[in-house]
């Protein structure tokens, strides 16, 4: 920080996941944020502010942006980059309101090919056999997909999440399977949804601390599969 930037008058610093930053780390910055340099600008991009320290906080200027609505993201992407009207709104629903993602989902020839495949995969989850879920494993990482998967996965119980929690009233991501999700919605209680939550968490986190991604993903595919079939077995027991 304390070099001087050579061909402009500013030195900019992104930090993404900032609210990932533990005290050492977020007390070792404040020294910086306290008597920065004149050229120097921080940015912390974060997902809220709660996991910061007050000290820290008070020598920030909080921005809070907004998400942009689906329907304008669409038209965007109809308007200035000529994309059909069904993938621009295909691109805009798991954007989540950031245009910026929504363009990189635009130029991603693999994006619909990897979301049909998080839908095959899920939706047949628990009659997977294991065998069946180290070859899906291994495929997703070896096509550089595993990030994706995961995410895409966060969506889908996102929204049986929504369906359970609003009686189906909440908005989709994955509209189109509206019926899978209204009956998976009855039948995961949300302690089942819960622990898939935790599993999606504890991937991301393991991938972060570079654990073998392949043994990572057959992990996380396996412990979603215990969950289903934990809550079907408890399901059928109330029944008898």
């Amino acid at each position: 920080v304390q070099i001087r930037p050579y061909r402009s008058p500013w030195k900019i610093y992104i930090l993404e996941d900032a609210e990932t930053l533990n005290v050492q780390c977020q007390n070792a910055l404040l020294k910086t944020l306290e008597e920065p340099p004149a050229y120097a600008i921080f940015f912390l991009l974060a997902n809220g502010t709660e996991n910061f320290l007050p000290t820290v906080l008070s020598r920030c200027i909080v921005m809070q942006i907004r998400q942009v609505e689906e329907g304008r993201i669409a038209s965007f992407l109809q308007e200035k980059k000529g994309l059909p009207a069904a993938q621009a709104g295909l691109c805009a629903r798991f954007s989540r309101g950031n245009i910026g993602r929504a363009l990189l989902l635009s130029q991603d020839a693999s994006f619909v090919e990897t979301r049909d495949r998080t839908i095959r995969v899920l939706r047949e989850i628990a009659s997977l056999t294991a065998d069946r879920i180290t070859k899906e494993a291994k495929e997703l990482v070896e096509a550089g997909a595993a990030a994706d998967f995961r995410e895409m996965a966060s969506m889908w119980y996102r929204d049986i999440l929504v369906y359970k929690s609003t009686g189906g009233r909440g908005d989709l991501i994955f509209e189109e399977e509206l019926q899978y999700i209204s009956s998976t919605a009855g039948s995961l209680p949300y302690r089942a949804l819960e622990k898939i939550h935790a599993a999606l968490q504890d991937a991301a986190k393991r991938e972060k601390l570079s654990v073998n991604a392949s043994l990572t993903m057959e992990m996380l595919l396996l412990e979603i599969r215990r969950v289903h079939r934990d809550a079907s077995s408890a399901d059928g027991a109330s029944r008898r």
